[in-house]
């Protein structure tokens, strides 16, 4: 709920103000009224709302000197201005000190739901921009410049940090996904409609007192603690491989991080080596289906997924005599895995066809280096599909294509892989959406192809040096 502080010197018009605007149906809480603006400071001060609604003609204080001694301490308050005077300089200062309205009494029904409409909007937009410029100075940061708690507004009461990341099934309706309890000081990031990071100031693992909220159906992510103020890169990490369980088990619920058992995956690894060797006696699938064996039984996180994918890619590369047709064996890291792959079964699924192409024949279809008209097509419906979450085989075998044949061709006609491709094309997009500095950026990833916002990031910089965020302040 948008927080509404109202400051109006005649009661009976307070009266109708506060009945004309439908408050509640419209995501706002009026937590407190005024007849007096130099009281309203007061509360404004203690009670820190989203926005003050206040009347122009007061007495000892008017409401634009309320909103320039306000608008003088930099608290970031919108301003609706309502006055029952027509007059130019009224709303020529008003506009000058940033007013987000300015209107006349007696205001209608419809111009009430307006502007309460478009401020949602405005003030959401305007979260989405703090949060992400927050997150991008205290988890992407590259320098190690000391952050003070206050500096950021999170109070030290306690010994440790705890970074909790939510990945909700669904819109969250804004309200954060989970309940702290009323003792932990927390710090509040919005990465996009169904992702929020916490850096929560405790005395102890939350694990056991955290609660999914009325609005949460997904997955909650901890990670261990630390004492110091330069471990939220660290700490987000952690608690972001953590929440990534809807990849490892598609279970909602709550889950700690955990390191990947390298000693239970490299003897699973090794009978699967074995398999490859000796095709003829492999079990069917190579030991790669049974996921309960695999990751289930360690309750493994997600860095046991890309340990166990990134040994076999290897393996592969090294032994495989056709190591141009799998483009799509490249090493990937955490955030690629859930954008390759729907969950780690369908990853192992994958894995299981690229070893069944290893252990046979290549058949004489390789070498043909004929653009054909089904790649076009396939290219085509990448292009217009890039938002969606698309895998290689999937398409190839839409367009009547052998996989194989599908990683030769982007490869020897492209000079690029599958995924290098698709990324281009959303990186691209994501430029051209940019450029609407009135887009919030979370939307742009979402509009380019990405549901997560710390992926789009990370993906953005490392294909043109910058973030987001620098590339839109280089536009303008």
């Amino acid at each position: 709920m948008y927080k509404v502080v109202i400051v109006e010197d005649e009661p009976w018009a307070l009266i109708g103000i506060t009945k004309t605007f439908k408050w509640g149906e419209m995501g706002f809480e009026v937590i407190a009224q005024s007849t007096s603006a130099r009281e309203a400071i007061d509360i404004i001060h203690k009670k820190s709302p989203d926005v003050v609604f206040t009347d122009i003609r007061m007495p000892q204080m008017s409401g634009i000197e309320l909103m320039r001694k306000i608008r003088s301490e930099c608290m970031d308050i919108e301003f609706v201005i309502i006055s029952g005077f027509a007059e130019f300089e009224y709303a020529r200062e008003a506009i000058t000190l940033g007013a987000f309205e300015y209107c006349l009494k007696p205001i209608s029904q419809e111009s009430a739901n307006s502007i309460l409409s478009r401020l949602a909007i405005h003030i959401e937009n305007k979260r989405d921009k703090r949060d992400i410029e927050l997150f991008d100075t205290l988890v992407l940061r590259n320098d190690n410049a000391r952050i003070e708690p206050y500096a950021i507004g999170l109070p030290c009461k306690n010994t440790y940090y705890q970074g909790i990341s939510v990945i909700g099934m669904g819109d969250m309706q804004g309200q954060g996904g989970i309940d702290l309890p009323e003792s932990v000081d927390s710090l509040r990031m919005k990465l996009g409609k169904r992702k929020y990071f916490y850096i929560a100031n405790v005395d102890h693992d939350l694990y056991s007192t955290i609660k999914p909220n009325d609005v949460m159906n997904g997955y909650i992510g901890l990670s261990g603690l630390a004492e110091g103020l330069q471990s939220f890169r660290k700490l987000f990490i952690e608690a972001d491989k953590a929440a990534t369980a809807n990849f490892m088990f598609c279970r909602p619920g709550i889950y700690r991080y955990s390191k990947a058992k390298t000693d239970v995956l490299n003897k699973k690894l090794g009978e699967i080596f074995a398999n490859i060797r000796n095709p003829d006696t492999a079990p069917d699938g190579y030991g790669l289906r049974n996921f309960n064996e695999i990751f289930e039984a360690e309750n493994a996180c997600i860095d046991a997924a890309v340990y166990f994918w990134n040994q076999i890619s290897s393996y592969l590369k090294r032994n495989d005599d056709y190591l141009e047709l799998h483009g799509q064996l490249e090493f990937l890291d955490y955030e690629d895995l859930p954008d390759r792959f729907a969950n780690a079964a369908a990853m192992l699924q994958y894995l299981e066809s690229m070893v069944k192409s290893c252990t046979y024949e290549i058949k004489n279809e390789r070498d043909n280096k004929v653009y054909n008209e089904n790649f076009k097509k396939l290219l085509e419906y990448i292009d217009m599909n890039y938002i969606q979450k698309l895998q290689l085989k999937d398409l190839a075998e839409m367009f009547y294509l052998n996989p194989n044949y599908c990683c030769y061709l982007f490869k020897n006609i492209l000079q690029k892989s599958f995924s290098e491709y698709l990324t281009d094309k959303r990186m691209t997009k994501a430029c051209d959406f940019l450029k609407d500095v009135k887009l919030p950026i979370s939307e742009v990833a979402v509009r380019a192809g990405y549901s997560d916002y710390y992926y789009f990031n990370k993906t953005f910089k490392k294909q043109f040096g910058y973030t987001p965020l620098q590339y839109r302040q280089r536009q303008q």
